[in-house]
C-alpha cells in the first residue's frame, strides 16, 4: 500500500505547528520535532531518486533531461509501520524469505548508507548519504549475516548494539534470488529498506558507529536464506 503521501502531507502539517526557534541552537532538536523532519525528509528523498539500470539508488540530474523517464522511488515505495521498502521491478527473485533472524541466516551484497535530516527555515534538507558498510564496495563478495542483521547471542554481545530491527523487518518483504556468491554480475540490487532514525538507533549508543538522528537506507541484493544452523 503505498501511504508515504499521506504521511508525509500530515508530517508537514505538524511540522507547522513546531517552533522555530532551534535554527541558532547547536543542540538536538526536540525528539518529536526530528521525527518529523526524517519523515519529510524521507518523502523527499524518495521523490529525488530513481533506481539506474543495476538497481542502484540514483539522484535525478536536474540539469538533464536523460533520467526524466525514469520512475521515482516514491512510485514504488510501500510503507509499513515505520520503514518503507521499495523492489526494483527489474529484478526477478523468488527463492526462500526470511522468517526470523533468529532461524535464517542470508547471504548478501548491500550498501548500508545513512543521512542525517535537518530543517533550515522551512526547507527540509538531508545531507548526502554517507556509506557505513558496504561489501560492494569493500570486499566485493557476499556477507554472510552482517551485523546489522544478526550478532550471536553470548552473554558479552548486547544484540540491540548492533541489529536494526526496521532492516530485519524489511528483509522479510523480499525474496532471495537464488543466486551463488561467486556468480556474474556480483550484485543485481533488488530494493532498498529506509528507515528513519527512530527506527534505527535514534539517540541510543551503538556498536555500529552510527551517530544519533541518522536514518538509514539499506540498497542489497538478498541472494540466499538458509537455516541457520546449516552454516553453523
Amino acid at each position: 500500500m503505498k501511504i508515504w503521501k499521506g504521511a508525509v502531507i500530515l508530517a508537514a502539517i505538524m511540522l507547522t505547528f513546531t517552533q522555530c526557534s532551534k535554527d541558532d541552537e547547536p543542540s538536538l532538536l526536540p525528539v518529536e520535532e526530528q521525527n518529523v523532519i526524517d519523515d519529510l525528509a524521507i518523502g523527499k528523498y524518495l521523490q529525488e531518486h530513481y533506481f539506474d539500470s543495476d538497481g542502484r539508488v540514483t539522484r535525478f540530474d536536474e540539469s538533464s533531461e536523460a533520467d526524466d523517464s525514469e520512475t521515482p522511488l516514491s512510485q514504488l515505495a510501500e510503507q509499513h509501520g515505520e520503514f518503507y521498502v521499495v523492489k526494483n521491478p527489474a529484478v526477478n527473485a523468488e527463492g526462500r524469505a526470511v522468517v526470523s533472524n533468529l532461524q535464517d541466516s542470508i547471504l548478501i551484497q548491500y550498501s548500508l548508507l545513512g543521512f542525517r535530516a535537518s530543517r533550515t527555515n522551512d526547507t527540509i534538507r538531508y545531507g548526502e548519504p554517507s556509506t557505513y558498510y558496504s561489501t560492494v564496495h569493500q570486499s566485493g563478495y557476499a556477507q554472510w549475516d552482517p551485523t546489522f542483521y544478526y550478532v550471536p547471542r553470548t552473554s558479552s554481545v548486547r544484540p540491540e548494539q548492533y541489529e536494526i530491527p526496521a532492516i530485519v523487518e524489511g528483509l522479510k518483504h523480499f525474496n532471495s534470488t537464488g543466486r551463488g556468491p561467486l556468480e556474474n554480475p556480483p550484485v543485481r540490487f533488488q530494493g532498498i529498506i529506509i528507515a528513519p532514525s527512530r527506527a534505527v538507533f535514534g539517540r541510543n549508543t551503538n556498536q555500529m558507529s552510527i551517530p544519533f538522528d541518522v536514518s538509514m537506507v539499506l540498497n542489497f541484493e538478498l541472494l540466499q536464506v538458509v537455516d541457520r544452523d546449516s552454516v553453523n
